[in-house]
């Protein structure tokens, strides 16, 4: 004789549910008899009963805010991928010219380039390794880090690169290592916060490279392989903004505990 499957879990199968993340708890049916919810005789019928809660299960996500389900479905990992992959359709011959930082084009209004300019690069050797870079920071620093987070501190320092770079002589600038150094910058701060002596080696040496970069310019064989003059003051810009970030961080969080 089989039961059909009650709405009642006992505590070793419900889902925590009040967390940030959905757990999809695969709970072995044997352990289903313990309170008699699906007592099963029959292996067919334990499969059916088993998907049916994991269905269940599924579907139970806590009813909170838009961005909190968006932050369950997408993670660290698939936003990178699909940031790579904006890259690499920027990298294309029909949209490159269009979303490069050029000085000409922003002053005559196209003035998304200052942003976009960051997602564009000289090459394709010069995209590839930025992408590799940015798969590595953002795992590096990636228990500090949500969907949203990591959106908004990369659209906030392509901004403040683009803003920034507006004020210098530069006529010309593609690619994404300014953003990717305010990355690592900011990255190394919360290494500091959580007490980790590490956050302050990479500090100090993120800090010194782009110090040394303004002396004595950008690496030749940087310049040699992605074809142009490296951009040394992006880097700069970029450790800037992910610094700034951090401060404008730290006072709304002030702001929040001081009301």
């Amino acid at each position: 004789m089989i039961s059909q499957c009650s709405e009642k879990s006992s505590p070793t199968q419900s889902l925590a549910l009040g967390n940030e993340r959905v757990r999809i708890l695969a709970v072995p049916i044997a352990r289903f008899t313990s309170d008699g919810c699906c007592k099963i005789h029959n292996s067919v019928l334990a499969s059916s009963c088993w998907i049916h809660w994991q269905i269940h299960a599924l579907v139970a996500f806590p009813h909170r805010s838009q961005y909190r389900l968006i932050e369950v479905a997408l993670s660290i990992r698939i936003f990178v991928f699909i940031l790579i992959g904006i890259m690499a359709l920027a990298q294309l011959p029909a949209a490159q010219p269009l979303l490069a930082w050029q000085r000409a084009a922003i002053e005559q209004g196209e003035v998304w380039r200052l942003i976009s300019g960051n997602l564009t690069h000289t090459n394709w050797p010069h995209m590839i390794m930025n992408s590799l870079g940015l798969a590595i920071i953002t795992f590096i620093f990636r228990r500090y880090l949500s969907v949203e987070r990591l959106a908004l501190l990369i659209l906030a320092v392509a901004g403040f690169i683009g803003v920034t770079l507006w004020l210098s002589p530069m006529a010309w600038y593609a690619g994404l290592s300014g953003v990717l150094h305010g990355l690592f910058a900011w990255g190394a701060v919360q290494d500091i916060k959580a007490k980790d002596k590490l956050g302050w080696v990479l500090l100090v040496g993120v800090s010194a490279k782009v110090i040394a970069e303004q002396i004595s310019g950008g690496s030749a064989s940087s310049a040699e392989l992605i074809g142009a003059r490296v951009a040394v003051e992006a880097h700069l810009a970029g450790v800037l903004g992910g610094l700034l970030f951090v401060a404008v961080e730290h006072l709304k969080k002030w702001i929040a505990i001081d009301n």
